[in-house]
């Protein structure tokens, strides 16, 4: 199986501004998102053969974040950020199997998944090596849920619909520290800013709870599962433009784009059926997602 997920970084944007002239700034902005979201179960602890994977697309996704910026002096920042989805989307889920020896997949569905809840908070230190360059360091944090409702599948028993039923609730988290590098040009009221951040230690949570298990043309088996993994890989890129409408007044535009490759770690499954089972298993799980982001928003600056 597959998980996937994202939020909006937001950019410190200097430009002429100094400590000395305002000492913080708040950025309100609105963005949209397209990503996906997956998770891989594989057949063993040391093969990449896969059990089961699942896609989750994320489509037109809107946000609205608020960034407070704190203006040290004119080489030292610190902001934190807070986004939120403003409405739900619907995208598609995709679910695949591969029961057995078999090197084509054996069982294949297909879902109407709604994304219900994101949200995501970033706080972020930077720091002005010389003129153009800043370095920055960070934690983020990012929350998806999704519910789906089930249509077609594919199955060795033959072909069919499930009518929509609510099949699969899904929720990925995860927990970023991460540095990175950005470089700074302004002229005039103009500002461009672009830069990477990078972390080989990321915390990733996916809960998946299977409400509805088809087997033989009946419903049975509740299952829930749980993946965890440590030391995944993140990788991000950003940019914004900023121009300056007043002393204390900003427009802005930016995208960022956010990339998690699938994360191994370890799973736990809960069988509900005539009573309660568990079963653990270590290194059979991937976890990960990719974002793109653009955005647009205003800022304003203020003295202390």
């Amino acid at each position: 199986m597959k998980k996937f997920v994202l939020c909006a970084v937001l950019f410190i944007t200097t430009g002429n501004l100094t400590a000395d002239q305002f000492g913080s700034s708040i950025t309100l902005s609105t963005s949209v998102s397209w990503g996906r979201a997956y998770e891989h179960v594989y057949k063993g602890s040391f093969t990449d053969d896969l059990l089961s994977e699942l896609l989750w697309d994320i489509r037109a996704l809107t946000f609205a974040e608020a960034k407070k910026t704190r203006y040290l002096n004119d080489s030292l920042h610190m902001s934190f950020s807070l986004s939120s989805r403003t409405a739900s989307a619907w995208g598609t889920m995709t679910d695949m199997d591969w029961i057995g020896s078999s090197s084509e997949w054996t069982h294949f569905s297909e879902s109407k998944a709604l994304v219900h809840t994101a949200s995501s908070a970033d706080f972020r230190t930077s720091w002005r090596y010389d003129d153009p360059i800043w370095f920055h360091g960070g934690l983020r944090y990012d929350l998806f849920e999704w519910e789906d409702r089930a249509y077609t599948y594919i199955y060795p028993s033959g072909e069919g619909s499930f009518d929509g039923a609510r099949a699969i609730d899904y929720l990925q988290m995860y927990l970023i520290p991460y540095g990175g590098i950005s470089f700074l040009l302004s002229q005039n009221s103009h500002t461009f800013q672009a830069g990477a951040s990078i972390s080989p230690a990321v915390f990733a949570l996916a809960r998946d709870f299977h409400r509805l298990i088809w087997e033989d043309r009946t419903w049975e088996d509740r299952k829930r599962f749980l993946d965890w993994s440590f030391f995944g890989f993140y990788l991000s890129l950003e940019g914004e433009y900023s121009l300056r409408v007043s002393d204390n007044f900003e427009i802005t535009a930016g995208i960022d784009a956010r990339f998690l490759p699938s994360s191994r770690g370890s799973n736990a499954t809960y069988t509900y059926k005539e009573g309660t089972s568990f079963d653990m298993t270590k290194n059979t799980v991937g976890i990960g997602m990719w974002i793109v982001q653009p955005s647009i928003g205003i800022r304003i600056s203020y003295p202390d």
